[in-house]
């Protein structure tokens, strides 16, 4: 705004000059002004110029509209001692979402995490894998609070074979983002009270060394504190995580029933790796290093959000989507085929004024971005990462918008069809 209003002050400067400069030549000064009486008027329309623009300046700056303004309001936070404990019934999976707050004051909200090893399945065929959990999940519950809150975490390690985790919350202001105090060995717990300063959709994460490697194996989540007012309502909100899965290239793929005779537990959710399941596969630390992951995915398995697992929605409907990239890699080029996003929060600022009608959004490695759309049409839309070659390693899922035609906004004679071996397009 500030540009265009210079630009326009910059214009009549300009076009003063130009007849300034004409004025210099006897045939355009008909009326015999002066050239000294020229000269000040140039002069005098080159400092209302500048004395334009910083006013300008000043305008801006004190704009309500400025982003460097929308946090002009203190946040008063209520002593701790004084708030009152909320201690939430479940934990939320993604796609999930907690609902959302209505309460109008500070609380502490209380939460206990366990870490864990846990063998789930890639998505692929039989194959699985062991991941290292937050609460036996990839990615890890989504939490939700308030700005001004105390988020309370009470961490506790359940992996019997000594390796230390933590939790690194983007959220929380102080060393380490809270892993400093967090950290635990075997049958540990520990606990740390964080003070909420920001609004702001966050990734949390294990960040013990080597740090990729933890965030590889599936430990990782995230957390929506909330502005003081609290967001706009909306229809539905979903919680989708992308990360990359470095894994070793299978051996030969063996059906449950065979791999049930050559293993002592058919169970895709083991605790813990049988290190003679033929359909388990190792994780690839050079491939992390050369950032070549074999799956790129949602919500923690290649089809997470496909078939029986695809979002759905009724035509009409405001989606709130909250997305998050653990990496721990690759830069998210997040895209919905089929929709537009009316807004789009990016990197989970809820502070700033979000970007209008925007197709693709980059969310980097441990960023979110949060984003709104309408359905106003049935049909699939499909979630990519519109670096497109990672649709062919897994990075796809789907919203099921249900209900009648809307002729008006989209038509044909013939009914929609996909073209051959489409994974798009369904």
């Amino acid at each position: 705004m500030l540009f265009q209003r210079a630009s326009s002050v910059s214009a009549v400067a300009r076009r003063a000059l130009s007849a300034f400069h004409r004025s210099l030549r006897p045939s355009s000064n008909p009326r015999g002004l002066s050239r000294l009486g020229t000269i000040l008027l140039a002069a005098g329309v080159a400092a209302a110029t500048a004395a334009s623009i910083s006013m300008l300046e000043r305008t801006d700056r004190r704009s309500p509209s400025s982003s460097v303004n929308a946090r002009e309001k203190p946040l008063v936070l209520t002593p701790e001692h004084q708030l009152p404990v909320i201690r939430p019934l479940s934990l939320t999976f993604a796609p999930n979402m907690p609902p959302p707050i209505t309460r109008r004051h500070q609380a502490k909200i209380a939460v206990d995490v366990t870490a864990s090893r846990k063998v789930l399945p890639l998505g692929v065929g039989y194959q699985k894998f062991e991941f290292w959990t937050f609460e036996g999940a990839v990615p890890g519950p989504v939490f939700r609070a308030r700005v001004g809150d105390v988020l309370e975490v009470n961490f506790t390690n359940k992996d019997d074979t000594g390796m230390e985790y933590n939790i690194d919350l983007h959220c929380v202001s102080g060393p380490g983002g809270g892993a400093a105090v967090l950290t635990a060995a075997f049958e540990e717990t520990t606990k740390g009270s964080f003070r909420l300063l920001h609004p702001g959709f966050f990734f949390y994460h294990c960040s013990v060394a080597p740090l990729g490697v933890h965030i590889g194996k599936g430990m990782y989540g995230a957390i929506l504190v909330e502005p003081e007012d609290g967001l706009p309502p909306v229809d539905k909100e979903f919680y989708i995580m992308q990360s990359e899965i470095y894994a070793c290239e299978p051996q030969p793929l063996v059906s449950k029933s065979a791999a049930s005779n050559e293993s002592d537990s058919d169970d895709d959710d083991d605790d813990g790796a049988d290190d003679e399941d033929p359909n388990l596969v190792d994780d690839d630390f050079e491939a992390g290093l050369n950032e070549t992951p074999r799956l790129v995915v949602f919500n923690g398995r290649d089809g997470a959000l496909r078939d029986e697992g695809a979002l759905d929605v009724i035509k009409d409907s405001r989606v709130r989507l909250f997305v998050a990239n653990a990496g721990p890699n690759l830069t998210s080029a997040f895209h919905v085929i089929g929709g537009v996003f009316d807004k789009v929060y990016r990197e989970g600022d809820l502070v700033s004024p979000p970007g209008r009608s925007v197709s693709t959004t980059a969310i980097p490695p441990g960023g979110t971005a949060v984003a709104e759309l309408d359905t106003p049409v049935p049909g699939v839309l499909t979630l990519v990462d519109h670096s497109i070659f990672r649709t062919e390693k897994g990075c796809t899922g789907f919203i099921n918008v249900e209900g009648e035609p809307n002729h008006e906004i989209y038509y044909s004679p013939k009914p929609p069809r996909s073209c051959f071996g489409c994974t798009h397009h369904p």
